[in-house]
């Protein structure tokens, strides 16, 4: 039992240690609950046309207009993508942190168990040394006739 709850303890929590929905149900079978990889969102942002030197004042005021919602458009994009990877990085967290508690309360089981194996053990040692003891003390004593 001991080499096999220290194996079973080891790997817990050497899973733990990398980085939630509520646990299943008892029965239920686990499963990898990571989706498969999508593919990474691309911004829809318009990158406004660099006039040249013979520009229009008209065309420059236009560039000014469309480079300003090109720069708003990309900041938008930036502050979306981190708020969507600090919830996934809130979540795989939370997960981290379900599984630390399952591991915390396997190891408190197995060092139960290891506890109830250990007073068995001893409790069969002292009943044999009994036994024995018994067995001598009825050697020594005379039969009576």
């Amino acid at each position: 039992m001991k080499i096999f709850t220290a194996a079973v303890v080891s790997t817990c929590f050497a899973v733990s240690a990398f980085a939630q929905d509520k646990t299943p149900a008892a029965d239920a079978p686990a499963t990898a609950a990571a989706a498969p990889a999508a593919e990474m969102p691309k911004h829809t942002c318009v990158q406004p046309v660099i006039p040249n030197r013979e520009s229009t004042v008209a065309q420059a005021k236009k560039f000014e207009v469309d480079a300003d919602i090109y720069r708003n458009c990309m900041v938008a994009f930036s502050a979306q993508m981190q708020a969507e990877s600090a919830a996934r990085i809130k979540a795989a967290n939370a997960a981290v942190d379900e599984y630390n508690g399952y591991a915390k309360k396997f190891a408190e089981a197995a060092a139960e168990a290891d506890k109830a194996d250990a007073e068995m053990q001893k409790a069969r040692a002292a009943a044999a040394k009994s036994a024995k003891d018994m067995k001598n003390s009825n050697k020594r004593q005379p039969e009576i006739k």
